[in-house]
Parts: structure tokens; C-alpha cells; sequence
């Protein structure tokens, strides 16, 4: 009976994580954070993007110069740790080297003397709190 629930709250996990509806950024990225800075995040392979944004998607006036960027991997409490990314081509950019797919994602940036914390749940990855 224990496995039979777990399934059924696995499966419909699941089917509600995978038809969430995202904001989606003008990159096509997902739009994390409830600040008044936001980033589209966007992968492609193990390049992953930052770009922060306002609330509608638009570009900044005063961009922070550079973030710190954590990684925790897929059913591990591991991270992987990038530190003073700097801000170049309109975004944070950093290539991972591992093939582990990403859990969450943590990005910590500031902007005229305000901190920014931005953390997102990777859909559809299943991990460790």
C-alpha cells in the first residue's frame, strides 16, 4: 500500500510539475524571481545564462557587475560553486563542466547597494532539499 502511494504522488508530481505554466523571457528562458530584478534563465547544453531583467523583461538601466552563482545536483546535496561572475555580453554566463543535471539553481547579485537572492527549482528534476 506504501509504494502504490508513493507512485501515485510521484506520478502526479510529475504531471503537475510538467504543466506548470512559466513566464517565459524574450530569449525563451524561464523568468525567476519575484523581485523588481528578475533573470531569464537559459540553458543550452551546460552553458547556463543569466539575464537580469525587470519585471516585464526589459532591460535594466544599472546592471549589477557580477553574481555569484550555485548549482545543487540531481538527488545530492553537492553544489557546485561559481563566484564574482561578471556581467558581460547582457548576462551571467557560466559553462558547467559536469554532466549531473541541475536541481536548483541559487543566484546572489546586487544593485545599487540592494542585496539579490534568486532561487529556482528546476522543473522536472527530481532532487534533494
Amino acid at each position: 500500500m506504501k509504494k502504490l502511494m508513493f507512485s501515485v504522488c510521484l506520478v502526479l508530481s510529475v504531471i503537475f510539475t510538467a504543466n506548470a505554466q512559466e513566464a517565459k523571457g524574450p530569449r525563451g528562458g524561464a523568468m525567476i524571481g519575484e523581485e523588481a530584478v528578475k533573470f531569464e534563465f537559459v540553458t543550452v547544453g551546460n552553458k547556463y545564462s543569466f539575464y537580469p531583467v525587470d519585471q516585464n523583461g526589459g532591460m535594466l538601466k544599472t546592471v549589477p557587475t557580477s553574481a555569484d552563482i550555485s548549482f545543487t545536483l540531481q538527488l545530492t546535496t553537492e553544489h557546485e560553486d561559481y563566484n564574482n561572475v561578471p556581467f558581460e555580453n547582457g548576462c551571467f554566463t557560466v559553462t558547467r563542466s559536469s554532466e549531473v543535471p541541475v536541481y536548483i539553481v541559487l543566484v546572489k547579485t546586487q544593485q545599487k547597494d540592494k542585496d539579490i537572492v534568486v532561487k529556482y527549482r528546476v522543473p522536472g528534476v527530481i532532487g534533494r532539499q
